[in-house]
């Protein structure tokens, strides 16, 4: 997207980021909404997944794909 080394040096470490944060916001296979409050409503949870497969899409780190997909499984464990 661009050729700015120091714009694609803030990416890479904001993913690194994101990918070690990615416990703390997941509880019983679903999203949080906040580290400090509870489950992301179903809207909030679909786009979590969304961000997390063009997360994948653009950097190649497995670990978004993989929690894209858990919390893709648990869309159809909702009552």
């Amino acid at each position: 997207i661009t050729k700015d080394s120091y714009a694609k040096e803030l990416f890479d470490n904001g993913t690194i980021s994101v990918a070690k944060a990615l416990p703390d916001f997941e509880k019983d296979g679903w999203s949080l909404y906040s580290n400090i409050h509870g489950k992301a409503m179903r809207k909030y949870h679909e786009l979590h997944i969304q961000l997390l497969e063009w997360l994948y899409e653009k950097t190649g780190n497995e670990i978004f794909k993989e929690y894209a997909e858990r919390w893709k499984r648990s869309l159809n464990n909702v009552r």
